[in-house]
This record gives C-alpha cells, sequence and structure tokens, in this order.
C-alpha cells in the first residue's frame, strides 16, 4: 500500500512538471517565426540602397536577436553568384529604418555603386533561443533609369474665369508606371510671374474626375477665381518625375481668358462738373467694351461703348450729372456680360478739396 501511494505522488509530480512545461513552453501553431515581406531599392541618382524585411515572432519582438541579410549579382545564367554585401537589418530607428519597433527591419546604405544586373536579396533571422527562419529571397533588375516621358491628351483652349479648368496627361515610363512619383504643374500667369503649389498634381487614382486608375492619364480639376482681375494668358507647364528623381520634359499648355480690369477710377477719385474723367483698363481677348456709371453704387447707366484695345475713354462729366459720393464705373463686354468688372470703391462726383 505504501509503495502504491509513492508512485501515485511521483506520477502527480511528473505531471504537474508536464504540465508547468506546457505554460511555459507555446504549443507548435502559437510558436511562429519567420520572414515576411523583404524588398530592396536601388536609387542610382544618389547611389543609395534600401533594404528592408518583415519579421515577426510569436513571443514577441524581444525575442529577435538578429535578421540577417545577403544581397548578390547574378551572372548570365544564374548558376553563379558574386556577394556584393553582407549585414544585418534592424529596427530601432536609426541606419535608415524609419520607425522604431514597427516590426519592419530595414537599413539604408550611401555610396554603393551597383552595376547593372540582376540582383538577389536573401534575408533571415535568429531569435534568443537560437531558432533561425527559413531564408527568404527576391530578386530584381538594376539597371539605368531612363525618365518618365508626357504627352499632352486633353486641355482647354480658353476659359471664363470661374471655370473650371480639365487636363488630361498620358505619363509612361520606360521602368513601367509604377516608377512614376507624381506628375505636377507650374503656372505662368499673364503678368510673367510663375506660381506654383505643392497641392497642384495630377491623378491616377480613379478619384476626383480621373475616370480610370492606374491607366497612366493624369488627370486635374484646376478651379479659377471668379474675382481674379488677371485675365489674358496663363501658360500651364506639366512635368513628371520618377522614383529615382528623374524628370521629364516639360510640356505647355497656353489656355486664354477673356477679361477686363478697371485701373481707374477704382476708389478715393474727385471730379467736378466739367472735368473730364479718365477711364482707364487693362483688357485681353475682348472686341467691344459697355461703359457705364452709378451715381448710387447699384443702377447704372450706359455712358459710351468703345474699342477695348484703345485702353481708355476721357469722359467729359455733364454739370447734370448730380452730386454723389457713392460713384462707380462699371465696363463689361458687349457680347459676353459676366466679362466684366466693377470699381473696388467709390469715387466723388461733386466739390472737390
Amino acid at each position: 500500500m505504501f509503495f502504491k501511494e509513492v508512485l501515485y505522488s511521483i506520477i502527480l509530480v511528473c505531471m504537474l512538471i508536464l504540465w508547468s512545461c506546457e505554460d511555459k513552453q507555446p504549443t507548435s501553431s502559437e510558436d511562429e517565426f519567420v520572414v515576411g515581406e523583404i524588398d530592396f531599392n536601388y536609387i542610382r541618382k544618389d547611389s543609395s540602397l534600401f533594404i528592408s524585411a518583415r519579421v515577426y515572432n510569436s513571443l514577441g519582438s524581444e525575442y529577435i536577436d538578429s535578421v540577417f541579410f545577403h544581397l548578390a549579382i547574378l551572372e548570365q545564367d544564374t548558376s553563379y553568384e558574386k556577394q556584393i554585401l553582407f549585414g544585418t537589418l534592424n529596427d530601432n530607428g536609426t541606419d535608415g529604418d524609419i520607425i522604431r519597433g514597427d516590426g519592419t527591419y530595414s537599413r539604408k546604405f550611401s555610396k554603393m555603386f551597383l552595376e547593372d544586373g540582376t540582383y538577389e536579396l536573401t534575408v533571415w533571422a535568429e531569435d534568443a533561443r537560437g531558432k533561425v527562419t527559413e531564408k527568404v529571397s527576391t530578386t530584381k533588375r538594376v539597371f539605368e533609369n531612363l525618365p518618365p516621358g508626357l504627352s499632352l491628351l486633353r486641355a482647354p483652349e480658353s476659359f471664363e474665369k470661374g471655370d473650371t479648368l480639365i487636363f488630361e496627361v498620358k505619363a509612361e515610363d520606360p521602368q513601367g508606371l509604377n516608377d512614376i512619383l507624381s506628375v505636377r504643374y507650374i503656372i505662368e500667369l499673364p503678368t510673367g510671374e510663375v506660381t506654383s503649389d505643392p497641392s497642384w498634381a495630377l491623378r491616377d487614382d480613379g478619384k476626383c474626375g480621373d475616370m480610370v486608375a492606374g491607366d497612366g492619364i493624369f488627370t486635374v480639376h484646376q478651379p479659377s477665381n471668379r474675382e481674379s482681375k488677371l485675365q489674358g494668358l496663363f501658360i500651364f507647364y506639366f512635368f513628371a518625375e520618377d522614383k529615382q528623381g528623374a524628370h521629364s520634359d516639360t510640356i505647355e499648355a497656353p489656355v486664354k481668358c477673356p477679361g477686363v480690369t478697371i485701373i481707374s477710377p477704382n476708389g478715393g477719385e474727385c471730379v467736378k462738373h466739367g472735368d473730364t474723367l479718365n477711364i482707364r483698363w487693362e483688357s485681353a481677348y475682348i472686341e467691344k467694351l459697355k461703359i457705364e456709371i452709378s451715381t448710387d453704387g447699384y443702377s447704372y447707366s450706359v455712358i459710351d461703348t468703345t474699342d477695348a484695345s484703345a485702353g481708355q475713354y476721357l469722359w467729359a462729366v455733364p454739370s447734370l450729372a448730380g452730386i454723389s459720393e457713392t460713384c462707380k464705373i462699371r465696363l463689361s463686354d458687349i457680347y459676353l456680360f459676366s466679362r466684366c468688372d466693377v470699381s473696388d470703391g467709390y469715387f466723388k462726383i461733386g466739390s472737390c478739396p
């Protein structure tokens, strides 16, 4: 009886030990240690190489001891490879690693002068227990980068102030559409000033007016300012940049904007009865202008029509014009009234200092 009790006790202790070990050691389904997606990118412009790999350990990232890589160039028959680089990757936010602790182990190398050819990257990892993952490999061609090319598919010849301008540009890249980083534009104003904005980019994502995502046709819907004082020739310059930093040739699209802008009287002036008021303006792509005056700031009466190219009109202020401090001039295209401008501020007819 005594020996049976001792035997049962020994068995119970062993079972408790086994259960304790099972609690500490993950099952095979839980114990996962793998290298996931890997990639490398070479930018010939600055001779930089970036290598990255996703590594996962079910016990936690703190168990990952080292992540190794080697990069080799393959000979043409791929039966022989020449090692170019060997080392380790990190996830601590240094040496080119972008985000610390995100599970992506990476490293950036400068002044790497890689010749044209096919390269193979191999990555594997080892954890704190000495367990080693399977090796994961990927290949990529490295060759001289050629810049993208652009062609203009759609552009308006002219627009009215307040219109939305639609442009479509076809972009191609010898390395493929995925190599195109952006298609952008700048605008030369009628004044000769060149203006740009970081948000001025065309889209190929099927959104905001782009019809088909990823078809190489980049689109932009550019609104114009209805209250703009500029008219004349606007020149849109389009260019593309690829991921290696190479730029396409620039293509241009000149677009006309008809309009008129009053120079004077534009607020603060004063004229007496019998004086001559010099009405001056700037205009573009307009033939005939209607000149009107308001003495109450609301209702207008016609003074005359004239050639827009004249740039000025001398108006003899009649003695019956009355006295007013709320006068304004309005100029408009006789064929399209929306092409008009009104004095920004009031001028005075009557007694002047």
